[in-house]
């Protein structure tokens, strides 16, 4: 899979085994070794300090030559993003007009200094498949941490089998 049609790399998204002929975007080649699912390879013959470009964007750098079909590892690429470019000038806002609602109030966290806050929600979105189970590794030890597990309750009751203590002392 080629997700962007500036990017360099293809995306497995089975095993290809070597020698296998690979035919995507004007792109003819033959792999010089096995590639497992998920994993990235390089369309075209790409010398040394060429860029990575995935998603549309430079995310690497080859630090040797890589021939057509080679499996980019940390071994042969180094990181490398764009420059940030300040692309939000400075605007002068004009609010809406909120008296209406000078004198209302909501369940939220107010601070000391007067600002309020609410629920901190995070959103993960991993760009590449093969961090969904490190993530949900991290989602889980954040919500044990925090309290929240679901399986809080489980843990605590195999836990407490575990030590000894008698499944009639449990509700």
């Amino acid at each position: 899979m080629k997700v962007h049609e500036l990017d360099n790399v293809i995306i497995a998204l089975q095993d290809l085994s070597t020698s296998s002929h690979i035919s995507m975007a004007g792109c003819e080649l033959v792999l010089p070794q096995d590639v497992k699912a998920k994993h990235k390879f390089v369309q075209e013959d790409l010398p040394e300090n060429a860029e990575i470009v995935m998603y549309g964007v430079p995310v690497g750098k080859t630090i040797m030559p890589l021939p057509a079909g080679t499996i980019i590892t940390t071994q042969n690429v180094k990181h490398k993003t764009s420059p940030v470019l300040d692309r939000n000038p400075k605007t002068n806002w004009n609010g809406p007009n909120i008296t209406r609602w000078e004198n209302r109030t909501f369940n939220g966290y107010h601070r000391s200094d007067g600002s309020v806050g609410t629920a901190n929600i995070w959103l993960v979105f991993p760009l590449v498949f093969c961090e969904n189970k490190n993530i949900e590794i991290i989602k889980e030890a954040v919500s044990e941490a925090l309290g929240y597990s679901k399986y809080h309750m489980y843990k605590s009751f195999a836990k407490a089998l575990v030590q000894g203590n008698d499944v009639d002392e449990f509700e």
